[in-house]
């Protein structure tokens, strides 16, 4: 593989050339160093997953209570009567040790724990290998993986009930990757020049760096502050969307656009009693610009955090296609975030494949194309106007 190539799989990778290879096996699992123990204007959001009715259960989904106490542990999740089949499939597929320790760790966590850990290997790992063919790293890869996160459902389903627990750490930690993510990804960029020069391919490591971090954190607030309707976060998105204005010489910490598309939920609900006359005229220009321009996000039901069973667990879908080891698992909705308009066009570019001369991937940037800047630079002039200290 030549120089560049290996360059590409760092960069397009990202937090997937670090993040997978404790997966490769157990003894690897085993290797890492163990986390000590217990570390591990907004619109108001309706509950969405606390009552929802699964057509071929006749149990309610029940998840009023035990996430009202963030920082301490979570009750137990009543039991639920299954049907043959779905004890047909447990067995097949008994309970993973993995997704236990996720969800052990996890249960210790406070909320500011829960946002730092979003990185860990413990829960990144089984989120990655979840993508069945869709390249980790990868815009698409990343709109489905930060909601297969464990603990970014735990934040979202405790930010429905309480919004302010989790909007204010969210946003102060959103904040803070961003000022270290340039430092973060220049030492990122140079580890992967130095193992090239030496000839060791991708990097590995026993546990997320600081790049990874502060990726991980960006991505996971971008969604969770958009699904929770914070407005006062767009400017921090905007900052993330320009840091990939160049990409000569950054990425964004968040894909553009994902980034973009929650931008563009926070434009739609914004409070119309918020508004001033001169942020109406700038608002209208954007809904004007952007009608017809966005498909509407895929709404999707998921497990809990604390299921037993979890999407991300791949025996699923290489021994129980039907899925119905997940029938019976206490459940919410999440929502799918798309990355191309509704035309099919990308709506960033950032870092993509092309094939070359030698039949070669190589890596290629470009900045995000014209439609994409247009309705960026409105939600910027409208982010200036409600927010001008931010």
């Amino acid at each position: 593989m030549k120089p560049r190539t290996r360059l590409y799989v760092a960069l397009c990778g990202t937090v997937a050339a670090v993040v997978l290879v404790p997966l490769i096996g157990p003894r690897l699992w085993k290797r890492r160093p163990k986390e000590p123990a217990g570390s591990t204007g907004h619109v108001a959001i309706p509950d969405r997953g606390d009552s929802a009715r699964d057509p071929e259960r006749s149990d309610v989904v029940n998840g009023s209570n035990d996430l009202k106490n963030a920082d301490g542990p979570p009750l137990r999740d009543p039991v639920v009567e299954t049907d043959l089949k779905t004890v047909e499939a447990m067995l097949a597929i008994p309970k993973h040790e993995w997704q236990a320790k996720r969800v052990n760790n996890i249960k210790g966590e406070s909320i500011s724990d829960c946002i730092e850990n979003l990185a860990n290997f413990d829960d990144q790992s089984l989120a990655m290998t979840s993508l069945s063919g869709i390249l980790p790293g990868s815009v698409q890869g990343d709109s489905i993986v930060v909601t297969r996160l464990a603990r970014v459902r735990r934040l979202l389903e405790e930010g429905r009930r309480d919004p302010e627990r989790v909007i204010g750490p969210f946003r102060a930690s959103f904040r803070r990757a961003l000022e270290e993510y340039p430092e973060a990804y220049r030492e990122f960029i140079t580890a992967c020049k130095k193992a090239e020069a030496e000839g060791k391919g991708a990097l590995t490591s026993s546990e997320p760096s600081a790049y990874d971090r502060a990726r991980a954190r960006s991505l996971s607030a971008t969604y969770v502050l958009a699904e929770l309707g914070d407005h006062e976060s767009l400017p921090l998105m905007v900052r993330s969307f320009e840091m990939g204005m160049d990409p000569k010489q950054m990425v964004s910490p968040a894909p553009q656009a994902i980034t973009l598309y929650a931008m563009h939920q926070l434009m739609l609900s914004y409070p119309e009693d918020k508004l001033t006359p001169e942020m109406r005229g700038i608002r209208q220009e954007y809904l004007d610009a952007a009608k017809g321009v966005f498909p509407e996000a895929k709404t999707v039901t998921a497990t809990r955090w604390n299921a037993d069973y979890s999407e991300s667990d791949p025996r699923i879908t290489m021994l129980d296609p039907k899925k119905r080891v997940l029938r019976g698992q206490p459940t919410m909705e999440m929502s799918i975030y798309p990355v191309r308009f509704a035309d099919g066009q990308d709506p960033a570019a950032g870092v993509r494949v092309l094939i070359g001369e030698s039949g070669e991937p190589v890596a290629h940037c470009e900045p995000p194309p014209k439609r994409s800047m247009d309705l960026f630079l409105k939600v910027k002039e409208f982010s200036q106007l409600a927010f001008p200290k931010k």
